[in-house]
């Protein structure tokens, strides 16, 4: 991906890898010692932040109806909540005596049940999107053949937690 500097490219290529269940390996590289008097560059708070925001851009893109359906439920609770002391006080004085809350509860189940439809419409269109990858994937010849791994342990590779 451009624009891409640091560990989140890692986080891709993990969702990719396990979208597509592909075959994952890992093996041991060596390190050297930090030379004397050489700092690390690694920033633990600024690195994580930007793992972090990809993570939930990999959900949002990748896991649409749990990510817009969430917003809609809660936009969905949110009115709910703000509409039970409407009701009571009209059942009890005939008047919605709070017009702005009123219309406020409307609004916001309005908009989440129009995040909801988003959702759904998405995880269709996200669906056939990783299907299509898929049999794109299962086109391609193996770049491993006759299981010579050359010294790598293949890691088990069957769930995401971004995926299932």
């Amino acid at each position: 991906m451009p624009g891409r500097r640091g560990f989140e490219i890692e986080t891709e290529l993990i969702n990719h890898a396990l979208e597509l269940r592909m075959p994952v390996y890992e093996f041991e590289a060596p390190f050297i010692p930090r030379a004397e008097g050489s700092a690390s560059k690694l920033k633990t708070f600024g690195d994580g932040l930007r793992i972090l925001r990809t993570i939930v851009r990999l959900i949002r893109h990748e896991r649409p109806l749990p990510f817009h359906g969430t917003i809609g439920l809660a936009s969905i609770a949110a009115a709910v909540m703000l509409s039970v002391p409407l009701v009571v006080t009209f059942f009890e004085t005939g008047l919605v005596l709070r017009i702005p809350t009123a219309i406020l509860a409307v609004g916001l189940v309005l908009a989440g049940s129009q995040s909801i439809a988003v959702a759904l419409i998405l995880d269709t269109v996200t669906r056939s999107r990783q299907e299509i990858k898929r049999l794109a994937y299962l086109q391609t010849s193996r770049p491993i053949k006759n299981g010579n791994l050359s010294g790598l342990k293949q890691t088990a590779c069957q769930g995401n937690a971004l995926h299932h």
